[in-house]
């Protein structure tokens, strides 16, 4: 009997793939909606610069600013060449509704 040969990006592509099933079913939805039942967790988003070049602009607007929205976030870049990711974070209610309870959609961390 020969044994098989499996090469090394069959056997990862096998092994994610049962890791993959292995998850179906263990819920984790939920909405990206501020109040989507759990009351705990709220959504906002904000830019990223980690691991790319990036102007001195792009990076302390990364720091200092959180949005409500993917589009708020990508129409609050620093200028047009700002290569930032926009990336979701998790606020308590009390952090979210004192950043984005008045209806604004951007929070300048600076000025809080």
């Amino acid at each position: 009997m020969q044994p098989i040969l499996v090469s090394r990006r069959v056997f990862l592509a096998a092994a994610g793939a049962a890791g993959l099933t292995s998850l179906v079913g263990c819920g984790g939805g939920g909405g990206d909606l501020p109040g989507d039942g759990d009351g705990t967790q709220y959504v906002a988003y904000r830019l990223s610069t980690k691991g790319k070049r990036a102007s001195n602009a792009a990076k302390k607007n990364a720091a200092n600013k959180l949005f409500a929205t993917p589009t708020a976030a990508d129409l609050g870049r620093a200028h047009p060449g700002d290569g930032s990711d926009i990336v979701r974070i998790d606020l308590s209610e009390a952090r979210w509704t004192a950043l984005f309870g008045g209806g604004a959609d951007t929070a300048d961390l600076r000025h809080v």
